[in-house]
């Protein structure tokens, strides 16, 4: 699943993945995970199945230590195709055939 970032912004028009800055209020990087991917795409907790917690990379531009998180959802439908307001996405791309 890919989100395109809308035209607005330092990264608009850019393909990416759900995800953002930790807040103190979270737990764990997972806890963060989680709740960015409701936020980016409006998929809830309880429907994310969690395969794997990647090992955390470094990016090369930015100097960003990323977590990786590869989870599924039984439920694709259930995420918001648009999602308006503080996130600054406009579309996701999911296989429906989770290929």
């Amino acid at each position: 699943m890919l989100i395109r970032r809308s035209d607005v912004g330092a990264h608009g028009g850019h393909l990416a993945l759900p995800g953002g800055m930790r807040d103190p209020m979270d737990r764990s990087m997972l806890e963060t995970a989680l709740r960015e991917t409701h936020e980016d795409i409006g998929l809830r907790r309880d429907q994310i199945e969690i395969l794997a917690e990647l090992r955390p990379t470094d990016t090369r531009t930015t100097n960003f230590r990323i977590y990786p998180v590869l989870g599924r959802s039984s439920q694709p439908g259930a995420m918001a195709e648009e999602r308006a307001g503080g996130s600054g996405n406009s579309r996701c791309f999911v296989d429906p055939d989770g290929e």
